[in-house]
């Protein structure tokens, strides 16, 4: 890989750094998504509990509601 791409062998320590920056971000982000999905499933959850057995309760993902039908 040397003789074929040296700009790689030269700016191994930036790549490295840029690698961890964004493994770091992408954790952060993923850790928020899981935190929110959890907070969405507990509420689908409660909410859910006051409605009849035959109604079901869904997450409409565009407008960010609950609905019922």
């Amino acid at each position: 890989m040397k003789s074929q791409y040296p700009e790689v062998v030269d700016q191994q320590a930036f790549i490295q750094k840029v690698i961890k920056i964004e493994e770091e971000r992408f954790q952060v982000t993923l850790s928020s998504g899981l935190n929110l999905l959890d907070n969405i499933i507990a509420a689908a959850i409660i909410l859910s509990s006051k409605f009849k057995p035959d109604e079901r309760v869904t997450w409409n993902r565009s407008s960010s509601i609950l609905i019922t039908f």
